[in-house]
């Protein structure tokens, strides 16, 4: 067994080794940044974003105003859209389940709320 270097299929500093053909270049055009990149967030402002999304109602304000902002950074916009679609999955999920208990456990939502209603301070 020959060494690599000798190997007449491996590729050279100079280009692709001899009897082999040239890649050719990806059609499409070229990459260009655009003058909108933002470079990567820092930790200090996913540790903020952390933490405004810890705050009832704040959080969802935020979700909206970060997923539909033209200003905001791409990875803050990704992460809150996705945010957003995972709230609609549990909303629909927890939709479900109180269907369930509904109609296949014959739940009675009155009766299991009526002490409560009950003990409400302004009952007429």
């Amino acid at each position: 067994m020959q060494p690599y270097y000798r190997d007449p299929y491996y590729p050279t500093q100079y280009g692709p080794a001899p009897g082999r053909p040239r890649p050719m270049p990806q059609s499409g055009a070229p990459y260009r940044a655009s003058e909108s990149a933002q470079p990567p967030m820092k930790t200090g402002a996913w540790i903020g974003t952390f933490i405004l999304l810890i705050i009832p109602l704040v959080n969802l304000i935020c979700l909206f105003v970060w997923a539909f902002s033209g200003k905001t950074n791409p990875s803050k916009k990704s992460y809150a859209r996705a945010l957003l679609i995972l709230i609609l999955i549990e909303l629909i999920l927890a939709a479900a389940g109180v269907a369930l208990a509904i109609f296949v456990f014959h739940v009675d939502f009155q009766a299991l709320l009526q002490p409560l209603l009950d003990a409400l301070p302004f009952q007429q």
